[in-house]
């Protein structure tokens, strides 16, 4: 009998989780029974997150780049403080955060500062064991790394607030719908989701504007 191609990928996928031992991620128990519960009921048309698509950030050496990029012009412990006066709360260390598509966990860790509990949730192995490493040499334990992405991520209790930036356009428009969705699950019913991704607007000439976009952006982080 010929095995359906989710079945293929799911087993894949465990041979994954067997060869990460060393690997930081979410309670390896926990992920392990989520994910083989996520893989039975999965379709062979659900949008594979861990499929890198454009820059391959399952490479080390594209997961420092980024880092080195994202730290030439982003003031992560600014956007930290930025963040927490937004929410305007008395009690930020009695409150639990998602920070979705963490990358190398640099505002995870500014963050971990202010609040009780963060769950630092990418989809890249790699740039876990970056943001892990750091949490390391700064002596952060309210940090739990979870390899993981906007449709799957769940984590063992509804938390206080959701924190993404730059990452939900990774979806395709139509998953974007299931992400909010499965987003909407991970919060307590009065919890706060705060997302800041790009927008990007043209003028009917698109070919123009998109190449003219493209060259702009290589001369400046390539």
């Amino acid at each position: 009998m010929v095995k359906p191609a989710y079945t293929k990928q799911f087993e894949k996928d465990l041979k994954k989780i067997k060869k990460r031992n060393e690997a930081p991620q979410c309670s390896a128990v926990g992920v392990f029974a989520s994910l083989i519960k996520q893989k039975e009921k999965m379709k062979d048309w659900i949008y594979d997150e861990f499929n890198h698509v454009g820059v391959d950030y399952s490479k080390k050496d594209n997961v420092n780049e980024y880092d080195n990029q994202m730290g030439s012009f982003r003031d992560y412990e600014k956007e930290a403080k930025e963040f927490l006066d937004k929410l305007d709360v008395s009690n930020p260390k009695d409150l639990t955060v998602i920070d979705i598509g963490c990358g190398t966990g640099a505002f995870s860790i500014h963050a971990s500062n202010y609040f009780k509990q963060i769950y630092a949730v990418d989809v890249s192995q790699e740039m876990l064991n970056a943001a892990s490493s750091k949490a390391k040499v700064s002596n952060i334990d309210n940090i739990e790394f979870c390899n993981s992405g906007f449709l799957q991520f769940q984590p063992t209790e509804k938390v206080d607030i959701i924190y993404t930036k730059y990452a939900f356009h990774h979806l395709p428009d139509y998953w974007k719908q299931a992400g909010l969705l499965n987003m909407n699950k991970m919060l307590k019913p009065d919890g706060v989701l705060f997302l800041s991704d790009f927008v990007f607007k043209f003028d009917p000439d698109y070919e123009t504007n998109t190449d003219t976009f493209i060259n702009e952006m290589s001369k400046k982080y390539i």
